[in-house]
C-alpha cells in the first residue's frame, strides 16, 4: 500500500488509517472521508457485501471505494487498482475515480501547454477563450493534466473518464465522446486540445492552433 500513500500525498489528500471494518465504519460516520481504500480480500462475494455496508454508513452523497488486488478478486462493478501500479498509475487512477464520484474534492487548477484546467469550476481556459464544462467533459480531459505528457489509448480514456459498468464500452463509444469534445474545445478555445498520435491514442497539445495565441 506503499504506492498508495505515496500517490494519495501527490493527489494533496489526508490519510487516516482504520485497524478494523468496525473502525473504518467509526471513522466514516466521525471523519466524513472523501475516499475509502481498501484491500481487496480474497473473496469478491464478501469485498462486495463489504462495499455495500461503507455504502450503508456513508454519510456524505457520495463516497468513492478503492479496492487494492489482483485480477478478479473484486467484482466488476467495483473499482479495482493493482498492488504493482506505479505511484503515477494510482495517482491517475485516484484522480480518475474523485473526478467521476466526488468532483468537489478537486478544487485546484492545473496549468499545462498552455491550458488551465479549473476543475472545482468545471472550466478549461486557452489564453481568453474559455469552456464551461460538463461533468463527462471534466471526466475525459482531467486525466492529460493530471499526466500532461502521457499518451492515453482510448481503452485507458474510457476506464478513467467512465463508470465502466453501468457505461457501454467499445471504441465506437469513446471516439465519439473524444471527437465531440474536440470539436466544442476547437469551437470555444480555438484550438484543439487533444491530438491524435497515430496508432498510440491521444496527448494534450497546442500544436493545432493554427495561429491561436497561447497565454
Amino acid at each position: 500500500m506503499d504506492t498508495i500513500h505515496r500517490a494519495l500525498d501527490l493527489a494533496g489528500l489526508d490519510q487516516v488509517a482504520a485497524s478494523d471494518e468496525p473502525d473504518c465504519l467509526r471513522m466514516i460516520n466521525a471523519c466524513k472521508p472523501d475516499l475509502v481504500i481498501a484491500d481487496a480480500g480474497a473473496d469478491p462475494a464478501q469485498t462486495a457485501a463489504f462495499a455495500q455496508r461503507i455504502q450503508s454508513a456513508r454519510l456524505t452523497q457520495a463516497l468513492p471505494m478503492l479496492f487494492v488486488g489482483s485480477k478478479g478478486q473484486t467484482p466488476a462493478d467495483l473499482v479495482q487498482i493493482s498492488p504493482d501500479s506505479t505511484v503515477s498509475e494510482a495517482f491517475i487512477d485516484l484522480r480518475a475515480l474523485l473526478r467521476r464520484e466526488r468532483p468537489t474534492v478537486l478544487r485546484d487548477t492545473r496549468i499545462s501547454k498552455g491550458f488551465a484546467l479549473d476543475e472545482q469550476r468545471f472550466k478549461i481556459t486557452y489564453g481568453d477563450s474559455a469552456h464551461d464544462l460538463s461533468k463527462s467533459e471534466l471526466c475525459l480531459i482531467g486525466p492529460f493534466f493530471d499526466a500532461p505528457n502521457a499518451i492515453f489509448d482510448r481503452p485507458t480514456l474510457e476506464r478513467l473518464a467512465f463508470n465502466t459498468a453501468t457505461h457501454a464500452t467499445g471504441n465506437r463509444q469513446i471516439e465519439f465522446y473524444i471527437n465531440k469534445l474536440r470539436r466544442v474545445l476547437k469551437r470555444d478555445l480555438g484550438v484543439d486540445p487533444l491530438q491524435l498520435v497515430r496508432g498510440a491514442g491521444y496527448q494534450l497539445d497546442a500544436s493545432g492552433a493554427h495561429g491561436a495565441a497561447a497565454p
